[in-house]
């Protein structure tokens, strides 16, 4: 990790910089507390961050790991620590909260974060990217780094949204979309769905369909390296790409959006329809099965497998000869293939009946038994 990519509030100097532009700033007013910092915003109309949030949110500066006691005024928090792993704990964790009610409460750490303050304390003050590029000659490598599973929230949505455009203005004549570790990406955070309700699948579903139609839209060309388990949104991300190259082992593939309880918004079903062999898809999607790399090849998920240790330059050798095709001419192609589909997504008019179902009763208990059922214990947010 470079210097300038370090967490912030990694340092004492750090939080008490960050502290201090906040407050210098006008945007927040801040009380030290036991170890850690509560940092109000103005309690006035109008205020930025008033405006934003809402009246009564805070953010939580705190200078040791979120296990620290400390007091929570309100509902609503972000907590900065030296460890990445700590905040990701955190943010997704809930747990029964007297709202606005202003009292001490041990352990307060526990609930619910919403990540959104994060990203506009990241606005202030500067932040750690979760998607990187990185130049390859003529192909920019766009790399998911967002915890241990590279989970699609709005915060990891929106730096892949800005990556994206970052990489049409780079002068790249391609592009590889490729994760971190062992998981490309294993689809949409449901603590964070779970936790959020209605408030944030309506910012949410909005802006994971409008992720997938910039990466399906995208004029050059783009190859996934599917470095490990690309499951339901991490799947619709490789199959928004032209190419797909995924690692042998142990890593799986595939949509169980069903089995999980959701439906697919119209974007991500296009995607499937358009990238998936018309005999494999019905099943693929009615089932949720999950394939490894060989499997996948065989259903038309996967265009090419390789040794993991080949991953990276195999798919830039796929992008770079993708590359010497003349790029209005791999544009226009690509339009040609897709129209049907982009014709079929910008018509949809569902997305509004996809928000109210996704945060409908029935749907977050099916939600919640899928975790219970899949994640241990142990590894729960």
């Amino acid at each position: 990790m470079k210097a300038d990519d370090a967490p912030i509030g990694s340092t004492r100097e750090q939080r008490a910089g960050l502290l201090e532009q906040l407050t210098d700033s006008g945007h927040v007013m801040a009380n030290g507390v036991g170890r850690g910092n509560i940092v109000h915003p103005r309690q006035r109309p109008g205020h930025p961050v008033a405006e934003r949030f809402g009246l009564g949110q805070a953010i939580c500066l705190v200078n040791a790991p979120a296990r620290e006691n400390m007091r929570a005024a309100h509902e609503g928090h972000v907590v900065v620590t030296p460890d990445e792993e700590d905040l990701e704990s955190s943010a997704g964790r809930t747990q029964e909260y007297d709202r606005g009610r202003g009292t001490s409460r041990r352990n307060a750490h526990s609930a619910f974060i919403p990540r959104q303050m994060l990203n506009y304390t990241h606005h202030l003050c500067g932040s750690v990217r979760m998607v990187h590029i990185e130049a390859h000659d003529t192909t920019a490598v766009i790399r998911l780094e967002h915890g241990k599973a590279n989970a699609l929230d709005l915060e990891l949505l929106g730096d892949l949204s800005d990556a994206i455009r970052r990489a049409r203005e780079s002068g790249a004549r391609a592009a590889v979309l490729t994760g971190s570790g062992s998981i490309f990406s294993a689809g949409v955070d449901l603590f964070r769905v779970m936790a959020g309700a209605e408030p944030y699948a309506s910012q949410f579903i909005p802006a994971l369909t409008a992720t997938f139609l910039e990466l399906f839209e995208y004029p050059l060309p783009l190859v996934a390296a599917v470095n490990g388990h690309a499951i339901a949104g991490g799947c619709i991300l490789a199959c928004s790409c032209d190419y797909r190259v995924m690692a042998e082992g142990k890593g799986t593939i595939g949509v169980p959006e069903l089995l999980v309880g959701v439906e697919f918004p119209t974007v991500a079903l296009e995607i499937m329809r358009h990238s998936v062999p018309a005999n494999e898809l019905h099943a693929l999607i009615c089932t949720g099965q999950l394939c490894v790399a060989g499997q996948a090849h065989d259903r038309g998920l996967i265009d090419e497998v390789v040794p993991p240790e080949r991953l990276h330059a195999r798919a830039l050798e796929i992008a770079a000869r993708m590359a010497r095709i003349p790029g209005d001419v791999f544009a226009a192609t690509k339009q040609a293939l897709r129209r049907d589909a982009l014709e079929r997504m910008h018509r949809d008019t569902t997305r509004d009946d996809v928000v109210r179902r996704w945060s409908h009763p029935d749907t977050r208990r099916r939600i919640q038994e899928y975790l219970e059922a899949t994640i241990p214990r142990g590894q729960r947010s």
